[in-house]
């Protein structure tokens, strides 16, 4: 334990995420600010350190040293650029349209700093940071700004350093917190809605491939497509449905979008796929894979489009690929044959797993 030092207290918060209920949304809200929070901390160029990771906010600390107000904007700059221009990319590169991949591109970050006294407690590798300025620090972050993406910054803070000219973008606003016990706060907030105009915007993804003679095939599932869709695309089920995998390789803490990447290991190799996607009618969902190298078509991908049928979905899968010259003209006919007989049994088992996690009526 360590006695009272002034020392940076900073924190940024995410907001914008209504209450889910549904498990998709939950599961992937969880993925979504995870990403984002990891991309602050990496972000982090005070030389702050990670108090605690608390809900959709990071509580950082500099012990013993305060910045200058023009760091602390830079800082606060950076961290808005890479939190958007991520939420802009997501935005064009996802697949999943449940509630929380659909409203990701809302998401708002505010950020608090602080400059007072801390306590530091380390129990073994743990490390924590207490002290009525932590309360206060906390309490700020419910307060009367007319925005919910500003930088907030304590007087106590920029008291302690003389005044310098603020960057284009900063329009300072006097304000005062009160709150029971610790009384009043003064202090001030820029919002940060001119950084929005320096984002840079993500090259649209290219569509990928289709051929104008696919291999089709499809089948009914009594199943919502949005449920189906998340059984389709979720990497984590892909064992359940899809037969002859040993294992299948890919990145757990990412949601699968456009351009995710997963190897599949069968007994005799591995393939790897890559998530791509196309157009499609404003009444169909479309999940793609492109076989980054394959040995029998060239350029292959497959497509599962779904589309609301009933109470369930017509599921319809296509092979796509571009035509070679074989050295046999029979060659190809054998091929499709064969990929035809797996395109129905995947199609099955889809339909078998898929109507398996129904749940049972009362």
């Amino acid at each position: 334990m360590t006695g009272n030092i002034n020392s940076l207290l900073f924190i940024p918060d995410i907001s914008g995420f209504t209450e889910f209920v549904n498990e998709t949304d939950l599961n992937h809200s969880y993925h979504i600010v995870a990403v984002l929070l990891e991309l602050l901390i990496d972000a982090n160029t005070l030389d702050m350190t990670v108090s605690e990771v608390e809900g959709d906010a990071i509580l950082f600390y500099r012990y013993g040293s305060v910045p200058t107000v023009e760091e602390i904007l830079q800082q606060a700059r950076l961290m808005f650029v890479r939190f958007h221009e991520h939420l802009m990319k997501y935005e064009q590169h996802r697949i999943c349209s449940c509630g929380a991949c659909r409203t990701a591109h809302r998401l708002k970050l505010k950020m608090i700093a602080h400059a007072g006294n801390i306590r530091h407690l380390t129990i073994k590798q743990h490390h924590k940071i207490y002290g009525p300025d932590v309360i206060l620090l906390h309490r700020l972050l419910k307060n009367d700004v007319p925005s919910d993406e500003y930088l907030l910054l304590t007087e106590a803070l920029v008291q302690q350093q003389e005044e310098v000219a603020a960057p284009d973008w900063v329009k300072w606003e006097q304000n005062v917190a009160t709150y029971p016990k610790l009384g009043a706060v003064p202090h001030r907030y820029t919002l940060l809605d001119p950084l929005y105009a320096g984002l840079q915007k993500p090259a649209p993804p290219e569509p990928a491939f289709r051929s104008a003679t696919p291999m089709m095939a499809d089948i009914y599932i009594h199943s919502p497509p949005q449920e189906l869709y998340e059984l389709l695309s979720n990497l984590e089920y892909r064992l359940s449905w899809q037969q002859g995998l040993k294992d299948l390789q890919y990145n757990k803490t990412r949601l699968n979008r456009l351009g995710t990447e997963h190897v599949c290991v069968l007994e005799v190799g591995k393939l790897s796929f890559e998530t791509v996607t196309v157009q499609v009618e404003a009444d169909e969902q479309v999940y793609g894979e492109k076989l980054r190298r394959s040995f029998i078509f060239k350029n292959q991908v497959n497509y599962f489009f779904l589309r609301q049928e009933g109470a369930g979905t017509r599921l319809r899968m296509e092979i796509h690929y571009e035509k070679i010259k074989w050295p046999f003209g029979w060659l190809e006919g054998v091929l499709r044959k064969k990929m035809s007989e797996v395109q129905q049994k995947v199609l099955a088992d889809l339909k078998t797993v898929a109507e398996s996690m129904l749940p049972v009526p009362a």
